[in-house]
């Protein structure tokens, strides 16, 4: 959570929009599609979320909910941070002497408790293995000034973990990070954080030399000091991608080729820059459309949902990030953000269900005419292949979709994800059609206003 940057390098072929004389369907474009250009070769998912360990218990959802691992394995999810942003650094997982998971929560969260169940450790990983996702999981670290705890007990707890988890119970969580945001809140200077995480990576490696540990920043130098203090310590860099810069939907409607994963540029350019290049990764421990400045008021929507989706897809065609984590499924509010209080999909969770239902092992070319987005993903094996065309603009418009392939495709199954507007907070999901390809082409396909329309191709 809070605010970071980043954006995307990528060519998009721009196809001149051509007005319909007083119509509200613009005339035909066309969506160009090249299996043989791969962006990125992928392994599973590299999508995941945050999740609340102050509020994901299940035990906190009303009678007949869904559960929440239930939930995660229907939206794909593989990674899972925990205990999910800046409340992870206020917390301990345990009591002394950190055998049995037994949460400690200090600081304001602490009056965030009330009646809810906390999802403990043990809890968290057992959740993981209904669903078959992967640990990421942040061990705290704050000021004195702030927590009123000491580098000595913030460094204990975090060996401590590793302890519990790789030794002791043999989970095998492989990713942990120091502190959430160390950056933010005066927490110290980037040198000072740079051995900081020095010495709890040395020391969390001396329980279990396997795991891999990562540090967080927000700026070129940040990078550049944090690697140049604890990089020969480090296994990967994390950083948050919020969007502050985007004043409301209009602007993001009206401005072509919007790059949403700025700060991935900086943190690999320094990765790039030092000695360690050829084994650190980018990880972005945090992602969604939230502007903290405010000048684009966060509402659970079809507008904010439609550039989260931007974001994820922009994410999966970089090859420096190795994953990233939506924040969040919740916070305090009942309301939630990627999910409801009965832990239903509400419009921030739908680009990670819309992803994580058709991803495939490439990622590769696809161009559109102005105000769109496009995204495609292939499958060598199945010889399958899915488009994801964003309509940014406000009316329908039809567009062409022409596949360049070594193989033919014979149908397509179409899905639209749109509601009444950008500021729609109950936007539908739905399949709308079954179509036939001739000689790779599909052509009539309409286009909602402030849409995402998924076109799921098979192969003869």
């Amino acid at each position: 959570m809070r605010h970071v940057i980043w954006g995307m390098t990528q060519r998009w072929v721009a196809i001149v929009i051509v007005c319909l004389a007083g119509g509200s369907v613009v005339a035909e474009d066309v969506v160009i599609v090249d299996t043989n250009v791969i962006l990125r070769s992928i392994s599973g998912n590299p999508l995941g979320i945050n999740f609340n360990y102050l509020r994901d218990d299940n035990h906190n959802r009303p009678a007949g909910s869904p559960s929440i691992q239930s939930v995660m394995k229907q939206m794909d999810i593989h990674w899972v941070r925990y205990p999910g942003g800046e409340k992870s650094d206020w917390q301990f997982f345990a009591r002394e002497p950190y055998t049995k998971a037994d949460p400690i929560v200090f600081g304001w969260y602490e009056s965030q408790i009330g009646n809810h169940d906390i999802l403990d450790f043990y809890e968290y990983i057992h959740y993981l293995r209904e669903f078959e996702g992967r640990a990421y999981v942040v061990v705290p670290y704050e000021s004195y000034e702030r927590s009123n705890k000491t580098k000595e007990e913030f460094l204990e707890h975090a060996v401590a973990c590793v302890r519990y988890a790789n030794i002791q119970n043999k989970y095998g969580v492989m990713y942990w990070e120091i502190g959430n945001e160390d950056h933010h809140n005066g927490t110290g200077t980037a040198a000072e954080i740079g051995q900081v995480a020095k010495e709890f990576a040395q020391a969390m490696k001396a329980v279990d030399p396997n795991i891999k540990v990562g540090c967080n920043g927000n700026s070129p130098d940040w990078f550049r000091t944090l690697l140049d203090v604890a990089g020969a310590e480090l296994d990967f860099v994390t950083l948050s991608n919020y969007c502050e810069w985007i004043k409301d939907f209009e602007y993001y409607r009206r401005t072509e080729n919007v790059l949403l994963d700025h700060w991935v540029r900086p943190a690999a350019q320094a990765i790039q820059e030092s000695p360690h290049k050829d084994r650190l990764r980018v990880v972005v421990a945090e992602f969604n459309s939230f502007n903290w400045l405010k000048t684009w008021s966060y509402r659970n929507d079809l507008g904010h949902a439609i550039v989260a989706f931007d974001m994820a897809g922009q994410l999966l065609c970089n090859n420096n990030v190795e994953f990233a984590m939506l924040w969040a499924t919740r916070y305090m509010e009942k309301d939630g953000i990627a999910l409801g209080n009965h832990n239903e999909i509400l419009p921030a969770g739908r680009p990670l269900a819309i992803w994580g239902r058709f991803l495939k092992s490439q990622m590769v070319q696809a161009s559109g005419p102005k105000r769109s987005r496009c995204f495609a993903t292939f499958e060598p094996r199945t010889q399958s292949l899915t488009v994801f065309i964003i309509n940014k603009d406000s009316v329908n418009r039809k567009v062409t979709i022409e596949v360049k392939a070594t193989n033919s495709f014979s149908n397509a199954d179409v899905y639209r994800f749109a509601g009444t507007g950008d500021t729609d907070m109950k936007p539908a999901w739905s399949e709308i059609a079954s179509m036939d390809v001739s000689a790779n082409i599909l052509k009539g396909i309409e286009l909602k206003g402030t849409s995402i329309t998924v076109l799921d191709m098979k192969t003869k």
